[in-house]
């Protein structure tokens, strides 16, 4: 994918005179953009990524240095592009991120991102002022303290690499994170030895490296290096799903055409017996059990109750909320109160400021008060309104599901959460496992086929202090065969990383043990 827009940005001295170049320097570039030239490079690579041993991407990697003396910046360019295919739908997302840095100090002072999975795309650009960050995504400003220590890219490279390639050395960076840049990501880079490794089909006698990333805690990955410190292959085991590898190579080998898994086969958990009825499910309890090195991380909280035995093995027990009382529903709506802030207010992908959702929201409320009605209309229109349910969405905003009222469960969750906040309700989204009962996943796959629990995400609503109602407006309903792993307001900058870092070792890594069930 080409993007024409380029960044450049002049260097920051103490002296004032220094600071008014680089201000100047700035605007030039804001203002005239691609017409910039690009600099001198420094690096540049190709790579190829592979999942389970077949292609499904690729990237280009591209550190230039533009200006010169106070003015000269560090540019880095990273673009790429990945294709999975969920039970026959092809998901393509493509992201170019590129980021200005200071030489001296390595801090950012310009960066954006671009994410694109059709139309429309997530834009978010951003530009530091002293020790603050000020952010544009999708048309929404804030703003907030630069990350402590944060450092671009090519500064962290160039640190890593001025440590040296002994075995047994250790370098931590603080990286500048461009998906949420509040908080640094932490990178351990610790040398292991000097080995032979396969890239391109060759031989070749790299540097090992174990890696370990703050945005990927559970992960081991392994990079294996040039003698002047860059990547020739970097593995990363993702469970059941296969490893993920990429090589360094040629243009013409990295954009060759892809042939992606199908990956959803492999997430579906066929349980110790098949559960009936689940519509009629008031309480059951699972035994969830890791068959790998991944921990069992489930949610324990309102309508869970989790009794973890090890980190690989937990005891479950799911309830049906209950009737509830008048008195401990909320008396008034829309709900006032700064205690549920971070569930009311609009977010990057919680937009519940768009017209069309604000629209959507009156339909649904109209004159209703009872906030337990309304959440249970909300989850029965979205329900009936979305007209094409499928897995072509990777995750899109309540806005674009607004519009296009088509996606799956991560579709239906964000569009109830919006709704219920521009209704005035709090809200927020739950990631985690619901059960398909046997003929329901018909044609999905074959697990599904003979009653399967799978990943999901649905909403819930709060209809009064603390007292939260659950929304499957993808099912039509929820059941005590929903697990809940992880609850977000969904108030990050970019949701899906932290999203799906909980989930993405557990792919494949589970078995489900039903210990007892309760129905009405």
């Amino acid at each position: 994918m080409e993007i024409s827009v380029e960044m450049t940005k002049g260097r920051r001295r103490d002296a004032s005179g220094a600071r008014w170049a680089v201000g100047l320097w700035l605007a030039v570039a804001i203002a005239c953009g691609s017409s910039l030239g690009a600099g001198e490079v420094l690096h540049e690579r190709w790579e190829a990524l592979y999942l389970a041993g077949k292609k499904v991407g690729h990237g280009h990697i591209v550190h230039t240095r533009d200006g010169s003396g106070a003015l000269a910046m560090y540019r880095t360019e990273v673009s790429q592009s990945f294709t999975v295919v969920r039970n026959g739908d092809a998901v393509n997302l493509e992201t170019v991120s590129r980021f200005l840095e200071e030489p001296k100090t390595g801090k950012v002072m310009l960066f954006e991102t671009e994410q694109r999975q059709g139309e429309p795309v997530m834009q978010m650009s951003g530009r530091t002022e002293g020790d603050t960050v000020r952010v544009t995504v999708n048309g929404k400003e804030i703003s907030f303290p630069y990350p402590q220590g944060a450092v671009g890219p090519y500064t962290a490279d160039q640190r890593i690499r001025e440590k040296g390639f002994e075995a047994g050395t250790l370098s931590e960076v603080e990286v500048f994170n461009d998906r949420d840049p509040r908080k640094a990501a932490h990178y351990r880079n610790e040398v292991i030895r000097r080995e032979v490794v396969e890239v391109a089909g060759k031989p070749v006698e790299a540097i090992r490296c174990d890696v370990r990333h703050s945005l990927f805690p559970d992960m081991n990955i392994v990079t294996w290096l040039d003698d002047d410190g860059h990547p020739l292959v970097v593995e990363n085991p993702l469970g059941a799903m296969g490893t993920m590898r990429v090589v360094t190579c040629d243009k013409a080998t990295a954009m060759k055409p892809n042939d992606p898994p199908d990956l959803f086969a492999a997430s579906m958990i066929v349980p110790s017996r098949p559960l009936r009825q689940v519509q009629r499910l008031r309480r059951a309890t699972f035994q969830i059990t890791s068959q790998n090195d991944a921990p069992v991380r489930v949610y324990s909280g309102e309508g869970q109750d989790v009794h973890p035995s090890s980190t690989k093995i937990a005891l479950v027990t799911v309830a049906v909320p209950g009737l509830i009382e008048k008195a401990s529903q909320f008396q008034s709506i829309p709900v006032r109160d700064s205690r549920w802030e971070q569930y009311l207010r609009p977010t990057t992908y919680l937009q519940s400021d768009d017209p069309k959702v604000v629209a959507l929201a009156g339909e649904i409320a109209g004159d209703e008060k009872n906030p337990v009605w309304i959440a249970k209309r909300l989850e029965r229109v979205i329900f009936e309104k979305m007209r094409r349910r499928n897995l072509s969405k990777a995750f899109s905003s309540a806005a674009e599901v607004a519009k296009s009222l088509e996606g799956d469960c991560t579709e239906h969750a964000v569009l109830a959460a919006a709704v219920a906040r521009a209704i005035g309700l709090p809200s927020r989204v739950v990631t985690g496992l619901a059960y398909l009962e046997p003929g329901r996943g018909s044609g999905l796959s074959t697990a599904a086929d003979k009653g399967a629990f799978g990943f999901h995400m649905w909403a819930e609503v709060m209809v009064g202090p603390d007292v939260w109602w659950p929304v499957d407006a993808a099912l039509g309903g929820f059941t005590a065969a929903h697990i809940a792993i992880q609850k977000s307001a969904l108030d990050q900058i970019e949701p899906a990383l932290e999203l799906g870092s909980e989930i993405l070792l557990m792919v494949g890594a589970l078995h489900i043990e039903v210990v007892a069930t309760e129905y009405l």
